[in-house]
């Protein structure tokens, strides 16, 4: 217990934690349950993106597994062609390579590995603000907050979907606690992880420059050619899974970008042009778009508004280090104008925000200021439990939930 209290969190906060967690996941798989029993099948996607036995596999999932057994190329959404490449390689291969060591096939792989690293995320998270807050009064209740929040938010359901999304918040979060601890050679192989996972984890990459840029040119004294090279090495590094993808499209695909073009004519742009998309994205247009019905349940406008807001408020009040606020409004950017900013619809914000962990402990500093704080907890954790049911609900169901 004691490596276990150094490595990870005391045994009185792993309880705590453990608590919190087991419940908001009481809260989904309450959700399936009710599914199962009350809901039918989403009438618009049909059965197609929900993989029979695996309720976590969902939409996405399909592709991953593509990758996993037969190598990046051609499948299909319905009767549309879809290249795979869009996808970041180290999720299927990692689920490749758990498959053949442990004799299991690719969903269920892909189901284990996701649920354990949506658990270390949730719990290096914890141990990330307990860290930040150790010298504060109350750091203690504002770490159980953002503990909360982080799992009780309608959309902690990806923590356990069969996705890169999971590891690749776990790596975020590992990443940003290695530069607390000022251990940047780490921080730096779990952001260059991180860029291999998903084209957001550029966002990972960028806080991390941030910070080592800011502590290269906070150095006193004279530069040396060491100095310098160490400093690329990292920043090398920070990138590096995104790189290794780069070259395997260019020696193999003979195009180093296949990723982006192919995702650029599937499903960012529609019939569009880059450039139509960012215009429309500048004038909000996706935002106002009225083309919305019963099957598209939308958190994103709420999402999005809420994490720009506190942004701003994090900006304004110095909440956050410098850093932090670079990975936040690189992640914030990232998602509106290279994902969302489509002819058609504002799609998808919420679950790729959410890569932006450190909003909840600028939520729980804010609340913790309040004389109604107690109030906001109780409300929450209600409201929370309520979508967090309801969301599980439709996206056993195989609803697009975003």
């Amino acid at each position: 217990m004691n490596k276990l209290n150094k490595l990870i969190i005391n045994k009185k906060d792993f309880i705590f934690f453990l608590i919190v967690y087991l419940y908001s996941r009481f809260i989904i798989i309450s959700g399936f349950i009710f599914a199962e029993k009350y809901l039918k099948k989403s009438i618009i996607l049909g059965s197609r993106y929900v993989v029979k036995g695996y309720p976590f596999a969902r939409f996405d999932s399909i592709f991953y597994h593509s990758i996993a057994k037969n190598g990046y190329g051609i499948t299909y959404d319905g009767n549309i062609p879809v290249h795979t490449i869009v996808f970041f390689p180290l999720y299927p291969l990692l689920t490749r390579l758990f498959s053949i060591i442990f004799f299991t096939n690719i969903y269920l792989s892909m189901t284990i590995i996701s649920n354990i690293s949506g658990f270390l995320a949730a719990l290096f998270f914890y141990k990330y603000v307990r860290c930040l807050t150790k010298n504060m009064e109350e750091g203690a209740e504002i770490a159980n907050f953002a503990l909360i929040l982080f799992l009780m938010a309608p959309i902690s359901i990806y923590l356990n979907a069969a996705y890169a999304r999971p590891i690749l918040i776990l790596f975020g979060i590992i990443s940003f606690y290695m530069l607390t601890k000022e251990k940047v050679y780490i921080a730096g192989l779990f952001s260059g992880l991180a860029s291999a996972l998903n084209p957001i984890g550029i966002s990972v990459v960028i806080g991390f420059t941030a910070f080592v840029l800011m502590k290269f040119f906070k150095k006193r004294g004279s530069t040396s050619i060491f100095d310098v090279v160490r400093l690329l090495l990292l920043i090398l590094l920070s990138i590096s899974g995104l790189l290794i993808f780069i070259l395997y499209q260019w020696i193999f695909f003979k195009n180093p970008f296949g990723f982006i073009i192919f995702q650029n004519s599937a499903n960012m742009l529609g019939n569009s042009s880059f450039i139509s998309a960012i215009i429309n994205g500048l004038t909000l247009k996706p935002i106002f778009m009225p083309n919305r019905t019963i099957f598209h349940f939308r958190l994103n406008e709420v999402f999005f508004g809420l994490f720009l807001f506190i942004l701003i408020a994090a900006f304004y009040k110095k909440l956050l280090s410098t850093h932090i606020l670079y990975f936040l409004s690189s992640l914030i950017l990232i998602d509106y104008f290279f994902h969302i900013a489509k002819i058609n619809y504002y799609s998808a914000s919420d679950r790729i925000l959410y890569l932006g962990f450190p909003i909840f402990f600028a939520i729980s500093l804010l609340i913790q200021k309040s004389r109604h704080k107690d109030v906001y907890l109780i409300f929450s954790v209600i409201l929370f439990s309520i979508m967090l049911f309801y969301f599980a609900a439709w996206f056993y169901k195989g609803y697009w939930i975003d």
